[in-house]
């Protein structure tokens, strides 16, 4: 009796400590975005699966954050804009992806020097609680427009896509999105290339309780954007097969094309850093 008291109490010291070193899921969010391939990457190739940790494709910018906000996940995948709307304290970017250089745009299917003309109001579609709006406003003030002018609604990438348009409209999109509207006569009017003014920079968001739980997954996580950019610079055909998936109605030439819209910045260098003191983006790299 003595003997299976004693080996029944080493079968449940054995399982406390397996169920100690097993990594609890981690939740992170990304949405279809050129700068997030990455992740996708890394989670077709099986990596992510291996540490635990679950991603999440969502539809939009706004539906990350909402599932963030919401606690049904750990980290998410955003713009500096869309961190300013959390409005807290404590969560702050570990990783970046990217800047965009052009892939962030807009777009219409009419002569824009000739907005007074129309009588009507312009549609403008966009995702309005995310960096759309951000660069909308710019655009607005660069060019001394009215936001009267417009009709603004409120519909995700993947809806304004399937949509019709049969009067002048505005659309505020991203890669890889343009593929698609280009394809309907919509044309690039306005971009984040070469901006000095508007900055848009990519990173993964969390907050410090999930930074401690969950921080050698983070790392590890870096680790495999890194290698997912390894495989990018080495072989881009085989990059864009493993995660074309990710991008419905995305071809190897729009992907292509699109690759020289974005600058990664995942080992940002002094020249970011500064530029992330400019936008407030607060930033910490876990070692």
């Amino acid at each position: 009796m003595k003997r299976f008291i004693k080996n029944m109490f080493l079968i449940l010291i054995a399982v406390f400590f397996i169920s100690c070193s097993e990594k609890k899921e981690l939740k992170i969010a990304a949405n279809s975005w050129i700068g997030y391939t990455p992740l996708f990457y890394a989670d077709a190739k099986g990596w992510l699966k291996n540490e635990n940790i679950k991603l999440i494709n969502t539809v939009s910018l706004a539906e990350s954050v909402d599932l963030y906000r919401n606690n049904f996940i750990d980290a998410f995948a955003a713009t500096q804009y869309e961190y300013s709307l959390l409005n807290r304290n404590d969560v702050y970017a570990i990783m970046l992806f990217d800047k965009s250089n052009g892939a962030d745009m807009i777009m219409i299917n009419f002569p824009f020097n000739k907005t007074d003309q129309y009588k009507n109001k312009i549609d403008a579609f966009m995702e309005v609680n995310s960096v759309n709006y951000l660069l909308f406003e710019y655009f607005i003030k660069s060019n001394n427009l009215s936001k009267n002018i417009f009709n603004i609604h409120n519909l995700d990438q993947g809806q304004i896509v399937k949509k019709e348009y049969h009067s002048p409209t505005l659309i505020v999109t991203y890669a890889p999105y343009d593929a698609e509207l280009k394809k309907h006569n919509f044309k690039i009017i306005a971009s984040t290339k070469n901006s000095k003014s508007l900055i848009v920079i990519d990173a993964l968001f969390s907050d410090a309780e999930n930074i401690q739980k969950h921080k050698q997954q983070f790392i590890k996580l870096k680790s495999f954007t890194l290698e997912a950019l390894n495989h990018l610079k080495k072989d881009p055909k085989e990059f864009f097969n493993t995660i074309k998936d990710y991008l419905p109605g995305y071809t190897y030439a729009d992907f292509e094309a699109d690759l020289n819209n974005i600058e990664w910045i995942v080992n940002p260098d002094d020249n970011i850093k500064k530029l992330l003191k400019i936008i407030k983006l607060p930033y910490k790299e876990l070692k």
